[in-house]
């Protein structure tokens, strides 16, 4: 039966949300939630902060779109995971965090807080290693729930 062949009912089910049902499951989508909300929130007060002190740059506004939609992108990793009961991928995303915090522990130590101005490379870095933290650990106590 094709996709469209499906009657209102079927195509109702199909396009439904995946909501996780599991402790484990639960917690990453949270951790990864809390942490986008975060940490998109302070590349936008800093960037905000930037324009109004004059020191926009356009390599300041890449570098913080590319970390927002880096962020945004994690979250839909993280529930496409659960819905598909795919640990290889969290452990991706486990993995982007990492490479992502060496990023920024690069950038701030040759550039000396150029993406920030100094302001926000700490706390950034310290929401960042938390979260990496968690959803390794999560990861390693829901890997029992997708019965590898």
């Amino acid at each position: 039966m094709g996709r469209w062949s499906m009657n209102w009912r079927d195509r109702w089910r199909a396009m439904r949300i995946y909501i996780p049902r599991t402790r484990w499951m639960i917690a990453l989508v949270y951790v990864t939630v809390i942490q986008a909300i975060i940490l998109v929130g302070l590349q936008i007060y800093g960037l905000h902060l930037d324009a109004k002190a004059g020191w926009t740059k356009s390599v300041d506004i890449g570098r913080a779109c590319v970390v927002i939609f880096e962020l945004l992108y994690q979250v839909f990793l993280i529930v496409d995971a659960g819905r598909r009961k795919n640990i290889v991928q969290i452990i991706g995303v486990v993995v982007n965090n990492v490479s992502m915090l060496v990023f920024f522990v690069t950038i701030v130590e040759v550039v000396n807080g150029i993406s920030f101005r100094g302001r926000f490379s700490t706390p950034f870095m310290v929401i960042l290693t938390l979260s990496t933290i968690l959803m390794a650990l999560g990861t390693w106590l829901g890997f029992r729930e997708f019965e590898w």
